[in-house]
């Protein structure tokens, strides 16, 4: 049995246990201590031959990014959840390709304010950091994800992009 945490950190902002829902595919994650994700995009410059100064940028290239803090018992869960099991098997844990969806309703004096839903896309796991540093509660895990892309309230991020 996890115990879900008090609060959850999404990109620097604390919120209520019931005030954010994520979850990793299908299944929701009450454990979620802090998650964080961006993107960006990095554009070039466009010289033509034979001039000193730019002319204009490139549409450039797209990148996404995410990490997340997770209470152990319920990362192993959500593992067994999705086939990886203990002493061996066909599947492994950083090949598990999965969406994380974070849907955001604050409540003000208990009244719920504007829904905000953020999915990151194409989910694997990239790096999983279980050493407990002095700072770090060991009751927990970091996970690194690889991103293909993040919608930001169902809203494309670059123009012509294909989902």
């Amino acid at each position: 049995m996890t115990y879900p945490v008090e609060y959850t950190v999404v990109n620097g902002r604390r919120l209520g246990r019931n005030d954010v829902n994520i979850a990793f595919g299908a299944e929701r994650m009450e454990g979620v201590k802090k998650i964080s994700y961006k993107d960006s995009v990095e554009r070039g410059e466009a010289r033509p031959v034979g001039f000193r100064t730019a002319r204009g940028r490139t549409s450039g290239d797209y990148k996404a990014e995410a990490e997340c803090e997770v209470y152990r018992e319920e990362w192993e869960n959500f593992k067994a959840s999705q086939g990886v099991v203990k002493g061996g098997g066909a599947k492994g844990y950083m090949d598990l390709k999965f969406p994380i969806t974070i849907d955001i309703t604050p409540t003000v004096g208990g009244v719920p304010g504007p829904s905000v839903t953020d999915v990151i896309k194409a989910v694997g796991i990239k790096e999983r950091d279980g050493e407990v540093p002095d700072n770090q509660d060991p009751l927990f895990v970091k996970l690194v994800f690889e991103v293909d892309y993040n919608l930001e309230n169902d809203m494309n991020p670059i123009d012509n992009m294909v989902r």
